[in-house]
Parts: structure tokens; C-alpha cells; sequence
């Protein structure tokens, strides 16, 4: 082999060790947008909290932890943001012997949902689940608190059911409406 020949030789492997070096930036590149694309709130997961916007009102039971159920009144007051993706609940419960306040933060990303609530005394903790259509289906869990809630609307009705544990009560279930 000429020194011409290995000159060749040696430029053509630089060459290719550089296309190859490229290639594999460019596949990193395309692997991390298309990563990307799934931590950012696409069109597929716009609007998937836009049913529950609004003031919700309503009455149901609270079923206490010694078993006794008592009447209860609720309002829901939900603000939608961010093409539907966020929901921030504030949701305020009372019965006869109970209170509940609590504050919900929700973000969306395609179904799954999660985020933060938090109640009077310092009590918080995380939300954790899925939307599907109409309905949202959280697990709520903190301190004093490990419950499952389901959220369900329709038009201007909205169905909400809590079980677990919240504190002296067990299960919560109300009717609720809004204007429309």
C-alpha cells in the first residue's frame, strides 16, 4: 500500500468515524424530542379537565367511621387552565358534626393526572390518577388521609364518591349541579 493509499485510507475512516459520530448525535437528538413530546401536555390531553369547570352545589351523605351517616352540603368551585390540562378544586364539605376543606391542583397529561391537595391543620399530601371521558378516578393520600375519589360529570350533574380514610369520616357521596 502507497502512501497515497493510506493517506486515502486514513481520511475515508476519519470521514466515516465523523458521519458516524453525526448519526448518532442526530439519532440523540430525535430520541430526546420524541421523549419530550411525551412530558409535555399535547392536544391529545387539551381540554380533559374543560367539564368539570365551574361552581358545583350540592347534598349528599357522609358516612362516619362509627358507622352513622349524616346529611351533607358541598361545593365544588373548579378553574380550568391551560387549554383544560389544570384544575385547581377547591372543595368545601359540611355536615352536621363535620367540615372539610380541601384544595386540589391537578395537571394532566394525556389521561394520567396528578398533583396536590391540601386541608386546614397543615394536612397535605398527593394525587395521584387517570381521566377517562367524563369521569376522573384520584387516589388521595397524606397524612390522616388514604382514600380513592371519583369524579363524575355530565352536562351540568356531577356525581362525586370518596372512600377511605378522611380523618372521622369513611365515604363520601354527593349529588352536585351548576348553571348552565
Amino acid at each position: 500500500m502507497t502512501t497515497h493509499d493510506r493517506a486515502a485510507l486514513s481520511s475515508s475512516i476519519k470521514f466515516s468515524k465523523i458521519r458516524l459520530f453525526s448519526l448518532r448525535r442526530a439519532f440523540a437528538r430525535t430520541l430526546f424530542f420524541i421523549f419530550s413530546l411525551t412530558l409535555v401536555p399535547t392536544a391529545a390531553s387539551a381540554g380533559v379537565f374543560d367539564e368539570f369547570s365551574g361552581t358545583w352545589r350540592g347534598n349528599g351523605q357522609f358516612t362516619l367511621k362509627d358507622g352513622r351517616t349524616e346529611t351533607v352540603s358541598c361545593k365544588i368551585k373548579s378553574t380550568v387552565q391551560v387549554n383544560g390540562t389544570r384544575v385547581y378544586q377547591k372543595v368545601s364539605c359540611k355536615s352536621a358534626s363535620q367540615k372539610i376543606k380541601v384544595r386540589i391542583s391537578l395537571i394532566a397529561n394525556r389521561q394520567a393526572v396528578g398533583g396536590s391537595w391540601s386541608a386546614s391543620g397543615a394536612v397535605e399530601g398527593y394525587v395521584q390518577g387517570y381521566a377517562n371521558g367524563r369521569s376522573l378516578n384520584l387516589q388521595l393520600s397524606g397524612r390522616r388521609i388514604s382514600a380513592n375519589m371519583t369524579l363524575y360529570t355530565y352536562a351540568c350533574s356531577q356525581k362525586m364518591t370518596v372512600s377511605g380514610k378522611i380523618g372521622k369520616v369513611r365515604h363520601i357521596a354527593v349529588q352536585l349541579a351548576k348553571n348552565c
